[in-house]
């Protein structure tokens, strides 16, 4: 597979970097969010897999912050995209056009088809979680595409959770680069990119059924941007950074594993695949400031004096024992 010039494997990489390093600036109030707020949420990791996600943090005790954050939240999925309502309603930007009965029901047609899309989809079970990072983080993203595996269903949608991604915006406020790390196992690997485009060592791995060979510990990285592809106008790009036995980036053992010599699959999109919601943004910002940032004060606060309070009743309830 052919990839552009600018486009390869450490070039790849090396935008990659540069997202992350524009990224870290914002990390540390991410952190600070995932550890007051949304416990579970957030992954700050790039070429090896995170451990299994806590749903609960030894800093909160009162959880009225969390509960409040996903009271708003539902009442936004309620109020904006609610499954039991119809939510939006298609019309021409002429009103002379909309007068036109046959365009009228051309329309009316398209919508109900779109509705039944989105109710036959996940798009309901995955955009209260986009609200939730989105009001959380002050950013959200999505992915929006086509590969369903199943005839049925006419689009699938993805919940990214901040730090899992690195984005750059365009001069339009748009995405413009998006790079993201993929965790599958060897067999996973051979079974959605093909054998022959993996690297030798996950080939005889599958191949051989050896140990391991179902273990999600493999990084893929995915590359998206607003260059032109065959008839398309954004491209894909898929490469393989770890191998198995290996945690590093791929372009430190290609001599073991050939890794990142040729992408995984290209291919490419009529439309940017990835939403990105910023909450709050002033000038140049690439990611948002939201409820979640502004709240942590009085959330710490709040979980200070639940201690205090705990600590004041217990020692009232099992007194400490004066010795005469």
């Amino acid at each position: 597979m052919q990839v552009p010039e600018k486009f390869t494997f450490d070039k790849v990489t090396q935008i990659y970097q540069e997202l992350r390093d524009e990224r870290s600036e914002w990390e540390a109030d991410a952190r600070t969010i995932s550890d007051w707020l949304l416990p579970g949420r957030g992954i700050f990791q790039t070429y090896t897999k995170p451990r299994k996600r806590k749903l609960t943090t030894p800093n909160v005790i009162n959880t009225i912050g969390e509960d409040s954050l996903y009271v708003m939240t539902s009442g936004i999925h309620g109020r904006l995209s609610s499954p039991g309502m119809p939510w939006f309603r298609y019309a021409w930007p002429s009103e002379q056009l909309n007068q036109m009965e046959m365009l009228k029901q051309w329309l009316q047609q398209a919508e109900k088809i779109v509705i039944a899309g989105l109710q036959a989809s996940n798009f309901y079970a995955m955009i209260n979680s986009f609200y939730v990072e989105y009001g959380g983080y002050g950013t959200a993203s999505i992915y929006v595409g086509e590969d369903t595996y199943d005839d049925q269903v006419p689009v699938r949608y993805e919940l990214m959770t901040f730090g899992e991604y690195a984005v750059s915006m365009g001069a339009n406020g748009l995405p413009e680069v998006y790079c993201r790390t993929i965790f599958m196992s060897p067999r996973q690997m051979v079974g959605h990119f093909g054998e022959k485009a993996v690297s030798e060592e996950v080939q005889r791995q599958v191949k051989n059924n050896e140990s391991g060979a179902d273990k999600v510990n493999l990084a893929v990285l995915e590359f998206v941007a607003a260059y032109p592809h065959q008839d398309k106008e954004y491209i894909r790009i898929f490469y393989e950074v770890t191998g198995t036995g290996n945690t590093g980036r791929g372009s430190q053992n290609r001599s073991n594993f050939k890794l990142g010599e040729e992408p995984l699959q290209v291919d490419g999109f009529y439309e940017f695949p990835y939403v990105v919601g910023r909450w709050s943004t002033i000038g140049s910002d690439t990611y948002g400031i939201g409820p979640g940032s502004r709240s942590i004060p009085d959330i710490k606060r709040l979980q200070e004096m639940e201690k205090a309070f705990l600590m004041a009743t217990h020692k009232n309830i099992n007194p400490p024992l004066n010795a005469p």
